[in-house]
């Protein structure tokens, strides 16, 4: 049921936006309906954040939804900040018992949010971290797989946390778990690596691995190298906090 009252929702899907392909919000409404469908007894509430994406085209996708969902809520950094930023915005202005966190071509079929809303609506863990298997590397490209694997390789060599897959683009946390979230200052490319790393270190919060599938049809992004050596002073400053 998709949330139009002003009461608590169930669950909050955030959205950050940046420079998306033309059509973006097409694909959202599509997505974000099957989602809903899903888990038919909760309210959903549908979040948008704008990460600095600027002319008419933006806000005339914003308006289309808006007339598609009278309780979308839509946030705006005027200048890109960066995903781990535009979600914290979203995350710290909305109540929700439940929060999912997915990327704006919704890349994981709708099953798999599913899968990771029940793990917490369920009560079994407080942070359900999406976890990729070797059908998603067959899908992808060489240099992002090689990419992906190399920091999953990283992360268990340095550390010891019990999630290595911390860059899937499907989260979903309690509100147990939102302070964590909030505590974060990475504002890129590794914000889910510090939240995974952070929610390690305080004992009352649990952690889960949740598999999850690539839904039908969808095109990945490239992603270049220079990404992530962008990255490599956010990563030795999460691997400080690790073991501090």
């Amino acid at each position: 049921m998709i949330n139009t009252s002003p009461h608590i929702p169930d669950c909050a899907v955030i959205i950050p936006v940046y420079n998306p392909p033309a059509g973006w919000q097409k694909t959202v409404a599509k997505q974000y309906n099957h989602f809903v469908l899903l888990v038919p007894a909760q309210t959903v509430q549908l979040v948008v954040v704008n990460d600095g994406t600027s002319g008419e085209n933006m806000k005339e996708a914003i308006a289309e939804l808006q007339q598609h969902y009278p309780g979308l809520l839509f946030f705006t950094n005027e200048i890109n900040m960066g995903k781990g930023n535009a979600l914290r915005k979203a995350v710290e202005a909305v109540t929700a018992r439940i929060y999912l966190l997915t990327d704006v071509d919704f890349p994981y079929s709708p099953e798999s949010m599913q899968a990771v809303y029940y793990e917490i609506n369920s009560m079994q863990t407080d942070i359900a971290a999406g976890s990729r298997n070797e059908v998603y590397y067959a899908a992808i490209g060489r240099g992002r797989r090689f990419i992906s694997k190399l920091l999953r390789f990283g992360i268990r060599s340095l550390f010891g946390i019990s999630i290595d897959d911390t860059q899937c683009g499907l989260k979903g946390f309690s509100q147990k778990a939102k302070p964590v979230f909030l505590s974060c200052v990475t504002n890129r490319y590794l914000y889910d690596l510090e939240f995974i790393v952070r929610a390690h270190k305080v004992k009352q919060v649990t952690i889960k691995a949740v598999p999850v599938e690539l839904r039908a049809g969808i095109e990945l992004q490239k992603m270049a190298l220079r990404i992530v050596l962008q990255e490599l002073k956010s990563f030795i400053t999460i691997l400080k906090i690790r073991y501090s």
